[in-house]
């Protein structure tokens, strides 16, 4: 019976080895370290950012939410990964975007046709798109949101009108 994760997902050495690899390879950090004498805060920061992106991609559930203890640049960092891999930004589970206040469509903004270029997105699961609609300021106010301009990248995830 395979494990779930893979075969060496039983060997937490080794994928701590090799998540210590992508920092090299991805990053060009050469021995990095989360040790108080080797490591810094920078590298740090990155690791943390890229096992988050990580999760996200390979759907890995995690046991504490990353907004209660990201600060602000990694928090938009994260907002852009929940983006592009279509996962709520608060929960984690498959979700949509949201076109934030100011970025809204609807009511003479048809979706259809308005160039989304640079308006501000999030990506929210039904469950907490449907609470932003009604609390959207408090919200993004307690998760320190700042929603995503759009990108080439953005719009053809999410086929918007981008030109």
């Amino acid at each position: 019976k395979a494990e779930i994760g893979g075969k060496w997902a039983g060997e937490p050495e080794l994928i701590k080895r090799a998540f210590y690899f992508a920092m090299d390879v991805f990053y060009g950090i050469e021995g990095f370290s989360l040790s108080n004498g080797r490591g810094n805060m920078s590298d740090a920061n990155t690791f943390i950012n890229m096992l988050l992106e990580f999760c996200l991609q390979h759907n890995v559930p995690l046991s504490h939410h990353p907004l209660e203890a990201l600060d602000d640049p990694a928090i938009a960092r994260y907002e852009y990964a929940c983006l592009m891999n279509k996962r709520c930004v608060i929960c984690g589970l498959k979700a949509d975007h949201h076109h934030i206040t100011g970025s809204k469509v609807g009511i003479g903004n048809d979706r259809t046709k308005i160039n989304h270029k640079g308006r501000r997105l999030i990506a929210l699961c039904r469950e907490h798109h449907d609470l932003f609609h009604h609390e959207e300021k408090e919200r993004m106010a307690k998760y320190h949101l700042q929603g995503v301009p759009v990108n080439e990248e953005i719009a053809r995830i999410y086929n918007l009108n981008y030109w």
